[in-house]
């Protein structure tokens, strides 16, 4: 009998097979369900581009170290914008309903060019995310 370890990064139901090298007909299987790890960071998607004033969405993803979704995410998240004027939600909590995925609806940024979309955690500064896109 031999011990080892192995460290499994992705989240889901992965399966373990050990082979002996001097005897490859002696073979161990074992599947094993893995859990994402508490959230590090949000992840932000959308449109690249939009214009000025139109009301738009993006998706924010909490996600541990291995860049799974951290679905036992729930937190409350504060949103800010590098422009003037921009109208952003409200602070929002996740549930566990949420799953780690919620979609952030009727934002507007009022000023044309770049922008810098944030979001982080209210409690802890380290989890956050950044979103760049264009107003046209």
């Amino acid at each position: 009998m031999h011990t080892f370890s192995a460290i499994l990064k992705t989240a889901g139901l992965r399966s373990l097979t050990a082979t002996d090298t001097a005897a490859s007909s002696i073979t161990g299987h074992t599947n094993i369900q893995v859990s994402a790890s508490a959230a590090v960071r949000f992840d932000l998607s959308g449109p690249a581009s939009f214009a000025a004033n139109s009301a738009f969405s993006v998706t924010l993803t909490a996600r541990d170290a291995y860049g799974n979704v951290a679905v036992g995410y729930t937190g409350t998240v504060l949103f800010t914008d590098s422009g003037n004027g921009s109208v952003l939600p409200a602070n929002y909590k996740f549930t566990a309903a949420d799953a780690g995925i919620h979609v952030v609806t009727g934002i507007k940024l009022k000023q044309k060019g770049q922008h810098t979309l944030t979001v982080v955690d209210t409690l802890t500064s380290t989890i956050s995310g950044t979103w760049i896109m264009k107003v046209t």
